[in-house]
C-alpha cells in the first residue's frame, strides 16, 4: 500500500472519529434539558364531551360551593414512567382543603355543610434534581386561599375528589369566573353568583329525577 493510500485512510478514519464525536455531543445536548427550561407535564384526563352545563353536572360525581382554606403542592413517584433520563420525574398535584358552604350535588363520600374536604388538582410546580417540573391542566391554577368557588368534582378510583380546570368556577367577585375553555363552561362566565348556583342545583335535581 502506498504512502498516499495510507494517508487517505488516516484522513478518512479521522473524519469518522470527528463525526462520531460530534454526534455524541449533539445527542447529549438533546438529552439535557437546560436548567432554565422547565419539564412540562400536561393533565392526561380524557373527559367525555358535554353538550351543556346540565350534561356536565350529570357526568360528574358531586358539586359544591366551597371556600378554600389552604393548598399544598405534592409530588409522588410517577405512575407512568417513560424511558430516558427524565422518565422518572415526579407526579405533581396540588391538594387543597376546602370548607363546604353548600352541597349542590350530593355524594356518599361528601361530608355535610360546614365540613372540610380534601380535593386534588392535576397541576402544580416542584423542583426535582435541580430542575423545575410543571404539571399543567389547561389554563387552570391552584385555587386561592379564601376564595369561594363552585366545584364540579369527580371521585377517583382511590376515593379522592378530583377537580379539573374546566370544572372550576370562582364566585368571589359576585360573578362567575372560570379558566375553562369548555363550551359548557364558557356560557356561565359573567353570570351572577345566585343565578349560577341555582343552575347547577337544578341540573343536579333534574338528573336525579331521570
Amino acid at each position: 500500500m502506498s504512502h498516499k493510500d495510507i494517508n487517505a485512510l488516516c484522513l478518512f478514519a479521522t473524519l469518522l472519529c470527528g463525526m462520531a464525536f460530534a454526534a455524541t455531543v449533539a445527542a447529549q445536548q438533546r438529552a439535557q434539558v437546560p436548567d432554565s427550561q422547565p419539564i412540562e407535564i400536561y393533565a392526561d384526563s380524557i373527559e367525555p364531551p358535554a353538550k351543556d352545563l346540565a350534561d356536565r353536572v350529570g357526568q360528574l360525581d358531586a358539586a359544591i360551593v366551597a371556600r378554600v382554606n389552604f393548598s399544598e403542592v405534592k409530588e409522588e413517584p410517577n405512575p407512568h414512567p417513560h424511558p430516558g433520563p427524565y422518565g422518572a420525574f415526579p407526579w405533581v398535584t396540588t391538594e387543597m382543603v376546602v370548607t363546604i358552604l353548600d352541597v349542590l350535588k350530593a355524594n356518599p363520600r361528601l361530608p355535610g355543610v360546614n365540613s372540610t374536604v380534601r380535593i386534588s388538582q392535576p397541576l402544580g410546580s416542584v423542583t426535582w434534581n435541580g430542575k423545575t417540573v410543571v404539571r399543567r391542566d389547561g389554563k387552570g391554577h391552584a385555587l386561592e386561599p379564601g376564595g369561594e368557588y363552585v366545584l364540579l368534582l369527580r371521585v377517583s378510583p382511590t376515593g379522592q375528589f378530583v377537580l379539573l380546570a374546566n370544572d372550576t368556577f370562582r364566585l368571589s367577585s359576585g360573578t362567575v369566573e372560570t379558566p375553562s375553555a369548555a363550551k359548557y363552561a364558557l356560557g356561565q362566565a359573567g353570570l351572577g353568583r345566585s343565578e349560577f348556583v341555582a343552575r347547577v342545583r337544578e341540573a343536579a335535581r333534574a338528573q336525579r329525577t331521570k
